[in-house]
């Protein structure tokens, strides 16, 4: 497990979806806050910063984005164990 650990958090992939998540993240949650409680064309608006669920919504943003990296960085980790596997 601990040879695992440290394949998997020795390599340039994990920097760079690390890297990229947080950017994501970050940018995800200044562009839905700045967004919050704006109308869209006429339409009712939606909850405001000043509102829990506007806040929550800022939040989990993140997270969504998050998921998906994890899930681009355990296929890449698989297909680079596929890849050295030695077919007979």
């Amino acid at each position: 497990m601990r040879s695992e650990l440290r394949k998997a958090f020795t390599t340039r992939p994990w920097w760079g979806l690390l890297i990229g998540v947080l950017a994501l993240s970050a940018g995800l949650s200044v562009v839905i806050g700045a967004q919050a409680g704006v109308g869209r064309s006429g339409g009712a608006a939606g909850p405001g910063l000043h509102d829990p669920a506007g806040v929550r919504g800022v939040y989990a943003a993140g997270t969504r984005a998050g998921y998906l990296c994890a899930l681009a960085f355990g296929v890449v980790a698989m297909a680079g164990e596929f890849r050295r596997v030695r077919w007979c």
